[in-house]
Formats: structure tokens, sequence, C-alpha cells
């Protein structure tokens, strides 16, 4: 069998090397057996040669040589750059970070090459190994909300850490990783960037496409997501915390506009007034809008950005015949199975809500046409039982409250301008 490397982990270099500055790592530390086949250690590394216990049965009892990281050397960061394994006119060049410490733990066999053409690993003549000083880049997260109701903010955030060596064109990547955050600053995942090389700086940025507008972005320290942090230490932990100042909420606005059409001009109106009811999350009473009989529109209701609100007209003492439909512009609506019109404003943008009265005229039924039985009054739903208030009221209750017949109930009475 011709010469080779044994291990497909290693680039087969034939001759001989002494040091690291001669396998292009002349900045690395260096871990020696002095030239000959022996143990050795510092104060960060150790290399035991021992007998080979991997996967080819037919280098087992075969020299192998295994690399631990000291606690001293974990705790300063250390990173294994390379291993030499020297036998017979060759030696092995072990380059691969994923299978070097700290990635790879012992025993990992490095073996020599096969040589002599006896198609097993040569005995280990001597080993060397280069190894760098290392530091980390922590990032903490910090999500401040405003006293009063914040905007919306977003599900996750996104901080990214990017190391370099060198200026200008010549720098380099030399290490980089983005981590995630929840609503609430709390890592998804690890929120540290180990094994940064010594002189490296590092920049950490923050995704801001989702943030809300408005929201205040600070670095510390200063100038983190500028000019960036250094590692000069070996084992040196740099923490950049980054916080996001959300906004207050800005007020928003609700409009409602009340419509009554299929009114011959020379029919009298069935109704005198009509009452619709808005509740929000945040509100402490429901609101109840009072229209005249031609409908209007009524003045500006403050609510608050982001809190879900329900509105529903009382139907109460309507005839049979009149059908309530309802229409949203400026926020996503849906209506449900109690007919509330139930919506979240989403922007500082006024939403405007028309509920109509349709009055189906139908001929009075003729003498011997027998008049229709009325239908019991039904129960008017009730106001959803929303989070923030756990308000129970009933629309006939509400409308009692409107008329000072009953309690609690808040009427904002608004007295329109009637549709021509």
């Amino acid at each position: 069998m011709e010469d080779g490397p044994s291990d497909p982990r290693a680039e087969f270099v034939p001759g001989n090397a002494t040091t690291c500055e001669q396998i292009g790592f002349g900045d690395s530390e260096e871990l020696t057996s002095g030239g000959v086949r022996q143990d050795a250690s510092d104060e960060f590394v150790v290399g035991t040669i021992e007998e080979y216990s991997g996967d080819v049965e037919e280098y087992a009892g075969a020299d192998a040589l295994n690399v631990t990281i000291t606690e001293a050397g974990t705790a300063a960061g250390v990173v294994v750059d390379a291993v030499v394994v020297k036998g017979s006119d060759a030696y092995n060049l072990y380059t691969d970070a994923e299978v070097l410490p700290p990635a790879l733990d012992p025993p990992q066999s490095y073996i020599a090459p096969i040589a002599g053409g006896s198609g097993a690993p040569a005995d280990i003549s001597h080993w060397f190994v280069c190894y760098s000083f290392t530091g980390s880049v922590t990032v903490d997260k910090v999500v401040e909300l405003p006293d009063g109701p914040s905007v919306p903010i977003p599900d996750e955030f996104s901080i990214t850490v990017t190391c370099t060596v060198g200026e200008g064109k010549d720098a380099e990547i030399v290490a980089e990783e983005t981590f995630t955050f929840d609503s609430e600053g709390e890592p998804i995942g690890e929120s540290t960037l180990d094994f940064i090389p010594l002189g490296a700086v590092c920049v950490v940025t923050e995704d801001q496409s989702g943030l809300p507008e408005g929201t205040v972005v600070t670095f510390d320290p200063e100038g983190a997501d500028t000019v960036g942090v250094e590692i000069t230490e070996a084992g040196q932990v740099v923490t950049v915390t980054v916080t996001n100042a959300i906004p207050e909420a800005p007020p928003a606005f609700v409009e409602v506009e009340k419509v009554v059409t299929g009114v011959p001009d020379d029919m009298e109106l069935p109704h005198n007034t009509y009452v619709v009811i808005l509740q929000c999350e945040d509100f402490e009473e429901p609101v109840a809008i009072e229209f005249m009989a031609a409908g209007g529109l009524s003045d500006p209701i403050e609510v608050t950005l982001g809190v879900e609100c329900a509105l529903i007209e009382d139907t109460t003492g309507l005839p049979e015949n009149v059908e309530v439909s309802y229409d949203v512009e400026g926020a996503e609506f849906v209506v449900d199975d109690q007919g509330f019109v139930v919506f979240t404003p989403t922007s500082g943008v006024t939403a405007g809500i028309t509920v109509t009265n349709d009055i189906d005229v139908t001929p009075s039924p003729s003498p011997s046409t027998p008049a229709p039985t009325t239908p019991a009054p039904s129960t008017p739903p009730k106001v959803p039982d929303l989070p923030k208030t756990g308000a129970d009221f009933t629309l006939a209750w509400i409308a009692l409250g409107a008329l000072g017949l009953g309690s609690g109930a808040l009427l904002i009475s608004r007295r329109l301008r009637s549709m021509s």
C-alpha cells in the first residue's frame, strides 16, 4: 500500500514539520512533544499518546494522539487550530475545526500517516498542537414598555453579532451569529457567540424592520452597533445590551354612522331614536351612542390602539322587518354568532363603522288576510365578556341605564345632526 494520510480527516504531508509557523499558524500558541514520542502538557492543553480507538479494525493497537483542553484552557476560550502527528517520513495535518477541540472531545485518535507500504499507521515520532485564545460576546435584550398602553410589539426580535479582523477591504469575518429573542426579550436558544479570536472587533446590530414606529433603540456599551466592541483578553466575555423603548399607543378613534333606508318620504319613521353600544377591553363601562330617528354621524370616540372592541345596535323595540347590517372601514372585523361587530384598531386611522337599518315596507294586510301574530320579543344578547373588564351587560339593561332607569352603564348621548 502506498503512503497516505491513514485518516480521511487529515491532510497527508510528506516530509517533516516541528513548529506551528511551518504549517501556517505562526500566530498560534504551541504545545509540542519536543521532537520525541512522549506525552506533553501546559496550563491550557494536554496531549497524550494512547492506543487507537477509532473505527478501523486494522489500526487496532496503533499509536494515537488525544488532545484535551484543561479547565484553565476552557476559561481562557482555547480553540485548537491544528494538530500535527509525525511518523516515518510524513505527517498528518488536522485543521478542520469540526474534528478538533473544543468541537470534538477526546478520544480523537489522531494518527500518523500510513508509511513504508505497511498499510497501517506509522508509530508516532513526534507531535505538536497549535491553539489560540478567544473571547465571547453575549447579547442581552431589554424590552421597555410604556406606563400606558403600548403599540403592538413584534413576537420576535433578531440581533446579529458580526466579528472581523483587519480593516477596510482587508477585513475578514471570523465569527458571526444571529440570535432570536421573544416579545419579552428572553432568548430563544443561545445568545452568546463563543470562540472569537483575540483582536477581533464585533459589531452588534438589530433588525429594526419590524419594530413599531417611534421605538427608541439603544446599545450598551455605546457604539456597539457602529464601531463595535473588541476582544482583547483570553476568555473575555463582552456583554452587549440592546434596549427597545416601545412607545405608548397613540389614540385611535371610532366614528359610527347610522343610516336608515327603505322608508318612503311620506312615511313616519317607526322609531324615535336608535342606540348603538360600543365596548372595548379597557373600557370600564360600555358606551351607548344615541342617534335621532333619521340617523347621522357620531363624534369621534377615542379608543386604545391594539385593544379589541365590540359593537352592536340595540334592536330592542325595533320592528321585526328591520334588517340591520354593519360595515367597517379602517380596521379588520368579524361579526360573531351573536351579531357583535368585533374589531381591533391597528393604526391611528379613524375606524368608520356604518350601521344600516333597512326597513322593509310591506302593504297592510287586506281584511280577508288575518293579521300576522306578533312574536314574543327575544332575549337580547349579552355584550361579550372582555378580559380586562369582565363586563356582562345585556343590551336591554344598557338601554335602561341610558334612560336613567339602570345603574352603572355610561351613556354618552350624542345628539347628532339629522341626516337630510
